[in-house]
């Protein structure tokens, strides 16, 4: 794996890490050493993103897994996408993640698949994440200071970032998934973190269930997706699916179809999924009432 990638996912995975400390003795750490905790986990999420964003910068040559070839990677190059084997099903799940005769028809048979991918837009979504989740950590120091669950505070927050940042790392449409659900149990977390008002409460609940809405579109559009093209990595869906905006039938790999009808349910189901998440219309009415957490909370979800 490239040291861009590595950097990332090291950025990705010290949230995570600060996290799992705080759940075992953030109380005994308590004010303000638990903050410090968190604080310097995602301060050194922004510094490992500088420099892999320095990296991306200069582009350098890769040997992709994937490709079987050696690439240009960086800034107007190609970019980073590293599957990995994850979960052994007995069947082949990726037998028609791209069209016949393409590099990764059969990438991984009988796995779950999980992966890394960057490129330029996933550097710049790191170095904004972390950097507006590093200033509002320093601000919550101050703000949460006199608060009697101040380590529960810092333990979420650290999941949240962890969460984010997995989501923007993610190489498959699995793993966008699995930290969409995260985030949405983050935002629950917080947004009802002071419980005892039933404002916050009712908030949190919300927030839930608008979101569990929009997770049922993103359901049926995902399940259409697994089905017919498998987990396969972000790219060769992308490659499998470039023919769709013509408005016809899609050929597949393996002597599958997938009818212009079903391309335009699957659509629309993981656009609910997006509606549901970034609260548009419809389903924007739990994004006001996220200003029953803690004011950091507010500032981080919008």
């Amino acid at each position: 794996m490239p040291l861009t990638a590595l950097l990332l996912v090291l950025a990705t995975l010290l949230p995570l890490a600060s996290f799992v400390l705080l759940v075992f003795i953030g109380k005994r750490l308590g004010n303000p050493l638990a903050a410090y905790v968190a604080t310097g986990a995602i301060g050194a999420s922004f510094v490992c993103t500088m420099i892999a964003m320095t990296l991306w910068l200069s582009p350098s040559r890769y040997q992709d897994p994937t490709l079987n070839a050696t690439i240009d990677i960086g800034l107007g190059q190609k970019p980073i996408n590293f599957p990995i084997k994850w979960i052994p099903i007995g069947t082949s799940v990726n037998s028609f993640g791209a069209p016949a005769g393409q590099p990764g028809a059969q990438d991984h048979p009988g796995f779950l698949d999980i992966g890394v991918y960057v490129d330029s837009l996933t550097v710049a979504m790191f170095a904004m994440v972390t950097l507006v989740s590093t200033l509002i950590h320093i601000f919550s120091i101050g703000y949460m200071a006199q608060d009697k669950r101040f380590p529960r505070f810092f333990t979420y927050l650290s999941l949240f970032c962890f969460s984010m940042l997995g989501l923007v790392l993610a190489g498959t449409a699995l793993q966008l998934f699995i930290f969409w659900e995260l985030v949405g149990l983050c935002s629950y977390l917080l947004i009802g973190f002071w419980y005892e008002k039933r404002s916050a409460s009712n908030a949190a609940i919300k927030a839930f269930v608008v979101n569990r809405v929009g997770d049922f579109g993103f359901l049926v559009g995902f399940g259409i997706l697994i089905c017919y093209l498998g987990n396969v990595t972000l790219p060769h869906m992308w490659t499998a699916l470039c023919a769709a905006g013509n408005g016809h039938d899609v050929a597949l790999a393996g002597g599958m179809t997938m009818s212009a009808r079903l391309l335009t349910i699957m659509g629309i189901g993981l656009f609910c999924g997006a509606i549901g998440k970034s609260a548009q219309f419809p389903l924007h009415v739990w994004l006001p009432d996220s200003m029953e957490g803690p004011t950091p909370i507010s500032a981080l979800i919008h």
